[in-house]
């Protein structure tokens, strides 16, 4: 922490820190943490879901009635 006083004017510069929980730039970064867990949980959603089509599809290609022409494919958002 560095005080200068100039004149008048007198300034703290804080090394560090950065602003307080009030200021625009920590609520920024509040909704810039947010936007990144959303996305880690839509990865995470993807991959469960693509391993879990593997699943079944492995299932069905190993039972001894699997027709490979038989399978239905649903693609949805």
């Amino acid at each position: 922490m560095t005080s200068t006083r100039s004149g008048s004017n007198y300034s703290i510069q804080s090394n560090g820190s950065g602003p307080g929980p009030g200021h625009s730039s920590h609520k920024s970064k509040g909704q810039e943490c947010k936007q990144r867990g959303e996305e880690q949980m839509e990865d995470y959603r993807t991959s469960t879901n693509s391993q879990r089509l593997e699943s079944i599809f492995k299932s069905l290609l190993e039972s001894p009635e699997a027709d490979i022409t038989t399978i239905p494919i649903v693609i949805s958002e």
